[in-house]
């Protein structure tokens, strides 16, 4: 679930995302069953940016799907894998101050960070370096401290904006 700065509530519901009106009203409702731009699996986690452009994990799909505030899909990043930029299992996405976008990605033991367009920039935290498995939430502090909740733990690490 997330609101954006219009005040709309996000929610997603098996393979849709539903927008309401902050009294609880439907006004748009995207998404069907598959893979294409439109499409979903039925595990989705919901986020967004700024702009109030929607963010999609999609954990059956292994990828990210934005969309404008209307529901029109404006791109996909990543793709099932483990190289640089792909995903195995995506969960919980947010968004930092700049837009970037953080996602647990809970297959590949990792947190990696997309630019506002959807272009990877590094590995945030791995399993190598900061011994996490399978990262399930995440969340930003007014701190800039990532919380990041796994394997019957929670982490909070300090993220160095610089690398």
């Amino acid at each position: 679930i997330a609101v954006d700065n219009l005040g709309r509530i996000i929610v997603t519901i098996g393979y849709q995302v539903f927008v309401l009106s902050p009294s609880g009203n439907v006004k748009l409702k995207f998404g069907d069953k598959g893979q294409g731009p439109q499409q979903f699996s039925s595990s989705l986690r919901v986020t967004v940016n700024s702009s109030n452009q929607i963010i999609i994990s999609d954990w059956h799909n292994h990828n990210l799907k934005i969309f404008d505030p209307a529901g029109r899909h404006l791109f996909r990043c990543g793709s099932r894998g483990s190289g640089p930029g792909q995903l195995e299992s995506p969960c919980c996405v947010i968004t930092d101050s700049e837009d970037n976008i953080m996602v647990a990605d809970y297959g590949n033991h990792r947190v990696p960070l997309f630019s506002r367009d959807g272009t990877f920039i590094r590995h945030v935290l791995t399993r190598e370096e900061h011994g996490l498995k399978h990262p399930w939430g995440l969340m930003l502090t007014h701190e800039g401290q990532l919380v990041v909740s796994y394997s019957h733990a929670i982490m909070f690490f300090l993220i160095d904006e610089t690398q």
